[in-house]
């Protein structure tokens, strides 16, 4: 209902782009298949990043990550 309110508001006007991007979800197949059901297409962006915080920080945020990717369980099909 909310994406439809969107779309309607903004249908007819100068050209835009409505990113469905979701990183974390991108290799589930539900969600590429629903965002695909509405014409959204997979485009390539670059990002940046800088971080600014100590090695050892770095590595236990690294670690954890790394663990919680592990750990997570399989998404649901």
């Amino acid at each position: 209902m909310l994406l439809n309110d969107v779309f309607q508001r903004y249908a007819g006007g100068r050209a835009r782009c409505f990113d469905f991007e979701a990183p974390e979800l991108r290799e589930v197949a539900g969600v590429t298949s629903f965002y695909g059901s509405f014409g959204a297409v997979a485009a390539p962006f670059w990002s940046i990043t800088f971080d600014r915080l100590p090695w050892p920080v770095r590595a236990l945020r690294a670690a954890r990550a790394a663990l919680y990717r592990r750990l997570r369980p399989p998404p649901a099909a």
